[in-house]
């Protein structure tokens, strides 16, 4: 088997592990039991760990982008649609409610 294959298996593995929940010393020992020898596979263990972490920071700052303009669009709604009743609980409920639903998964995936 070579190097590339092997690094590939790893990859799929520590991903898996990651989706999972497994903290880093779960992973380590995961990879222990499934034959990885992870001191010449640290380094590649912490970019792939890197990697993810990083992509799910930038979906949680996407989904807060999103939510914190919900929830804007429904001060809005709410601020000119005073005397409209069906506007007005739209905007105070609709609106804001899924703002506030984006913000918290937003903050879900930053903070892990």
């Amino acid at each position: 088997m070579n190097t590339t294959t092997t690094l590939h298996q790893l990859e799929i593995f520590v991903t898996q592990l990651l989706r999972k929940g497994h903290s880093r010393t779960e992973l380590h020992e995961k990879l222990s039991q499934e034959g990885f020898s992870h001191e010449h596979l640290l380094p590649e263990v912490e970019r792939i760990c890197k990697c993810y972490y990083e992509g799910q920071r930038k979906r949680g700052f996407l989904l807060l982008g999103i939510g914190a303009l919900f929830c804007v669009l429904g001060f809005v709604v709410v601020i000119f649609s005073s005397n409209h009743d069906a506007l007005f609980k739209v905007g105070m409920y609709g609106f804001t409610t899924l703002g506030t639903m984006l913000v918290m998964a937003g903050l879900m995936y930053i903070m892990g």
